[in-house]
């Protein structure tokens, strides 16, 4: 039996719309994906700048030192995130939980002083690792 014109248009307009669809859909994803990614990032820059402000405040109230606060409760990566330029080092912090600033060849790095420690550059990407004492830059 022959299929009309009709019945062949229907079919083909129809698989076309499917296909558009699976494409909008697809691209709709990928849209939600990156506006996740970016209200997780902008969210995390809040609530870190949040912790900070609270630490002030703690620290004008109760007359304490607001950078033995900040080495304290806050995370080497929020130190970074917060762009500090000091970050002094109390007596009651672990080394490990703080970065440590050296100057090589005219540029600032921020290391964790640990075996395979991450390096960062001062725009505070990963640029190598701290092993056997020794900074290696990628």
């Amino acid at each position: 039996m022959k299929k009309t014109k009709e019945l062949i248009d229907i079919n083909i307009e129809l698989f076309s719309a499917i296909d558009n669809i699976e494409e909008n859909v697809s691209d709709l994803r990928l849209h939600i994906t990156d506006y996740y990614k970016k209200i997780k990032k902008e969210f995390t820059k809040l609530l870190i700048e949040e912790k900070y402000e609270l630490l002030t405040k703690i620290a004008e109230n109760e007359n304490l030192d607001i950078n033995v606060l900040k080495t304290t409760y806050l995370k080497p990566k929020e130190l970074l995130s917060l762009k500090l330029e000091s970050q002094p080092k109390p007596n009651n912090i672990d080394s490990e939980e703080l970065l440590d600033r050296i100057d090589h060849n005219g540029k600032i790095y921020y290391f964790e002083n640990k075996e395979k420690g991450i390096v960062y550059d001062s725009d505070y990407k990963e640029v190598g690792i701290f092993k056997n004492k020794t900074i290696l830059l990628n």
